[in-house]
C-alpha cells in the first residue's frame, strides 16, 4: 500500500512540475511575442517618418498644441464646476483657492514639458 502512495505522490509532483514549466514557457512566449510586435511597430513608425525631420517636428508641434488646448479646456471646466458648487452652497468659497492652485500646477506642468522639449531638442 505504501508503494501506491509513493507512486501517486510522484505523479502529483510531476504534474505540478509540468504545470510550472508550462507557465514559464507561456510567459516566455508572451515576452517574445511582445518584443516581435514592438520591433514591427518600430519598423512601421520609421517607415512613416519618410518625410524627414520636418514632418516629425510638425507632428510633435501639433500634438503639443492639442495638449495645451485639452489642458486649458479641462482647467476651465474644473474651475467653472468649482464656482458652481460654491454658488450653490455645496462648497465654501475658500475651496476655490486649492482649485486654482490645482489649475496652476496643471498649467505649469504642461508648460514646463513644452519648454523642456524645445530646450533639449
Amino acid at each position: 500500500m505504501s508503494d501506491l502512495n509513493s507512486i501517486s505522490s510522484n505523479v502529483v509532483k510531476t504534474d505540478v512540475a509540468v504545470t510550472t514549466n508550462h507557465v514559464t514557457w507561456s510567459h516566455r512566449a508572451y515576452q517574445v511575442t511582445m518584443c516581435a510586435m514592438l520591433i514591427g511597430y518600430a519598423g512601421m513608425a520609421s517607415a512613416g517618418l519618410g518625410g524627414g525631420l520636418d514632418t516629425a517636428t510638425s507632428s510633435v508641434t501639433e500634438i503639443r498644441d492639442k495638449a495645451f488646448l485639452l489642458v486649458g479646456v479641462g482647467a476651465g471646466a474644473y474651475l467653472l464646476w468649482q464656482a458652481v458648487l460654491c454658488w450653490n452652497g455645496k462648497k465654501d468659497w475658500s475651496d476655490m483657492i486649492p482649485a486654482m492652485m490645482h489649475v496652476a500646477i496643471a498649467g505649469a506642468s504642461i508648460t514646463l514639458a513644452a519648454w523642456l522639449w524645445t530646450t533639449l531638442a
